[in-house]
């Protein structure tokens, strides 16, 4: 895989809040804004690979990943002080947890053919070769088509 300029400015977000995570006072918070960071990262290489459809969920349940990240060392830090675990706290960290896998759900159905075809080693790093995202473009060229000449020979 070679790096080059396409999403660049994913990577560079993504360094500069890694970077900004370390003069945070608690371990859960500076873990946390890390994969806030490898988030935007993660967003860079995939789009090194392939054109990624539905980033939006894939950044939703990083950012939720982050979150509960941050609530469980926030819980341990109760138990090990010995002043309990909050079951406000816990019932958010649940709540997010589930949240964001769900959206990492929506991300991987949204590019299930083009995730499992990298996964086995194919790169669709050239732009003509997408062949899912055009298929479905092909198909709604063509329905598009369709319909408009129905529409004048309805007409006529």
């Amino acid at each position: 895989m070679k790096f080059t300029g396409k999403g660049i400015g994913w990577l560079i977000a993504g360094a500069l809040v890694c970077a900004s995570a370390f003069p945070d006072d608690s371990i859960g918070g500076l873990l946390s804004t890390v994969v806030i960071g490898l988030v935007f990262i993660a967003v860079y290489l995939m789009k090194q690979r392939f054109r990624p459809a539905g980033l939006g969920w894939f950044i939703g349940g990083g950012l939720l990943i982050a979150f509960c990240v941050d609530c469980l060392f926030e819980m341990l830090g109760g138990v090990f002080s010995h002043t309990g675990t909050d079951a406000a706290l816990l019932s958010d960290t649940l709540i997010g947890f589930i949240c964001a896998c769900g959206c990492m759900f929506m991300f991987y159905r949204k590019n299930k053919e083009v995730l499992e075809d990298v996964a086995d080693g194919a790169d669709y790093s050239e732009e003509s070769e997408f062949p899912y995202q055009e298929e479905v473009f092909r198909e709604e060229t063509v329905e598009t088509v369709v319909e408009e000449a129905e529409e004048t020979s309805e007409e006529a």
